[in-house]
């Protein structure tokens, strides 16, 4: 699939109105209008200049949808992430029946902007034109957390609370956390793949309980944790801490079988 859109990119590059489009941003030339082309073309001919040039894009669109449009046209075309930048949605009435996705969306756009991690961002005039937190600001706010790393599990739901997230008995939607014990289940703005990051975390809690009550297939359990986590990580370009997901997924069928093994023993025994 993605071969195929490489070589669509190059065929589109390699006509005469895109090569000359070309050479005018590479001279500096501004502005450049090009007239004519349907929501479709518009997305085919900036998904062709980011494949040969590589630049950082930004899309304005009129409206959400047409920004949605796009937004779904480059990410088929090119394989890459791209970002939304709607306006804050204001909700004059009792916050708790509001939706807050608007905001969150914003919010997960603007830090990736403000980390350099944004290369395609789509955005309404309206988007652009609210204010908005200065980009030192921003980044002050967010806490970076990373395999290995080590937090004050108190200190760290005290600090989301002032971020604006809300605590919950269970995480089902976007700025919630919840704290069990030992485990800290929080589903941020920025995940790339929230469902799957929450299917493993309810999995492994569920895995922990059968382990606590000696279930054997409690192994299986873990074998799809580590299974999806694999490939999750995959998806982010995390080798290593993938390739170490792998191996506990070897190590959960090991673990299977010789359960199995140890329990019809003790059957024969009996």
């Amino acid at each position: 699939m993605a071969q195929g859109m490489n070589k669509l990119n190059e065929a589109l590059a390699s006509l005469p109105e895109v090569r000359e489009l070309l050479l005018s941003l590479d001279a500096g030339t501004s502005p450049i209008a090009v007239s004519g082309l349907s929501g479709v073309h518009r997305a085919q001919l900036t998904a062709a200049v980011r494949h040969k040039t590589q630049r950082p894009l930004l899309i304005v669109c009129a409206d959400e949808n047409e920004a949605n449009r796009m937004a779904g046209d480059l990410h088929e075309l090119l394989g890459e992430d791209v970002s939304l930048l709607f306006a804050r949605e204001w909700q004059l009435r009792d916050r708790v029946f509001a939706s807050h996705g608007w905001e969150q969306q914003r919010i997960g756009s603007l830090c990736s902007l403000a980390a350099g991690k944004a290369p395609i961002l789509v955005a309404t005039v309206d988007g652009l034109m609210q204010r908005t937190l200065p980009p030192d600001a921003l980044r002050g706010a967010v806490t970076d957390i990373s395999l290995g790393d080590r937090f004050d599990l108190n200190a760290l739901s005290k600090k989301l609370v002032e971020s604006g997230y809300t605590r919950a008995e269970t995480v089902e939607g976007v700025g919630q956390f919840a704290l069990r014990g030992g485990i800290l289940d929080v589903w941020s703005p920025l995940s790339t793949v929230p469902w799957w990051d929450s299917f493993t975390t309810a999995l492994s809690i569920i895995a922990m309980w059968m382990l606590a009550h000696k279930y054997v297939e409690q192994w299986l359990a873990w074998l799809v944790v580590d299974a999806v986590s694999c490939g999750i990580y995959i998806y982010k370009d995390l080798y290593f801490t993938s390739f170490l997901y792998g191996l506990y997924a070897v190590i959960a069928c090991f673990g299977y079988l010789k359960w199995k093994q140890l329990m019809n023993l003790s059957y024969e025994r009996v």
